[in-house]
């Protein structure tokens, strides 16, 4: 019987043989984690909203609705953590309250800001495709690439690719692992075996989702500041920093519950 492997196993046996032997080899199929980590279920939730998008894309679609594609994204996260809905733990809770809100913003701001350049540029070709391609008689490689995408000018083809990541300050070491990074070129390798195309590269669209400083979250995606007393005018400064320092004398809001009127008048 061929032995498949992925990504994921050769990543987990570069990591710890017996971490690999458990996930991938045990009772022949390995085991699977009871509950995957917050952060992974956000990823899924985004990739889950933009895979949306990029089947619109390939469909023809050339008006796209953000908050089409951000609903998708929040369905994603509350189907993943439904079990977890259900916890008295507040601290809990207002992880699930932040990584879906976080979910929502991802995919609505670079539908905002990135779509249309991004369908000007490419057209999609494939999305989710999974694919499994013969190494040897006993060696089967299997990958799974978010899509595949031709650059309408060049032809050239291309994996696509979405990561998220907390930001800085790791941001120049994360973005520095791709040129060696498993996944690019498995992926890589098994879809030109299934189109029968060369693939020129690896497209990677980064997504920031802010990291924690003394136990809060910082992106001016979930969080404002706000100042307490109104100004001579009767407006309320708002603050978008995550600087503490910064945002002396200001409330910090979490901006998913704030209703949109309150915002109206942010300078």
């Amino acid at each position: 019987m061929p032995r498949i492997i992925s990504r994921s196993s050769i990543e987990a046996s570069q990591q710890c043989m017996r971490k690999f032997y458990y996930n991938f080899l045990y009772k022949g199929t390995g085991y699977d984690e009871a509950a995957p980590p917050l952060p992974l279920l956000t990823g899924i939730a985004i990739h889950a909203g933009l895979e949306k998008c990029m089947r619109d894309m390939m469909a023809g679609t050339t008006e796209m609705d953000a908050a089409v594609y951000a609903d998708e994204a929040v369905r994603a996260f509350q189907r993943e953590t439904e079990e977890w809905r259900s916890t008295d733990d507040p601290s809990l809770l207002l992880q699930l309250e932040e990584g879906e809100a976080l979910s929502r913003a991802l995919v609505f701001s670079w539908v905002m800001t990135q779509a249309e350049k991004f369908y000007q540029q490419f057209e999609v070709i494939s999305v989710e495709d999974e694919v499994r391609v013969p190494l040897a008689s006993n060696i089967i490689l299997a990958a799974r690439a978010d899509g595949v995408v031709r650059d309408r000018e060049s032809g050239a083809y291309y994996v696509l690719n979405w990561k998220s990541t907390s930001g800085r300050p790791k941001a120049a070491a994360w973005t520095g692992e791709w040129t060696y990074a498993v996944q690019m070129w498995t992926e890589a390798l098994a879809l030109e075996d299934k189109l029968g195309i060369p693939i020129q590269g690896c497209i990677v669209e980064g997504l920031c989702k802010g990291w924690k400083k003394n136990g809060s979250f910082s992106t001016p995606l979930l969080y404002a500041y706000r100042k307490k007393e109104e100004d001579p005018e009767g407006r309320v400064s708002w603050l978008w920093s995550h600087e503490y320092e910064k945002a002396k004398g200001w409330e910090k809001v979490a901006m998913w519950k704030t209703p949109i009127n309150e915002t109206s008048e942010m300078h």
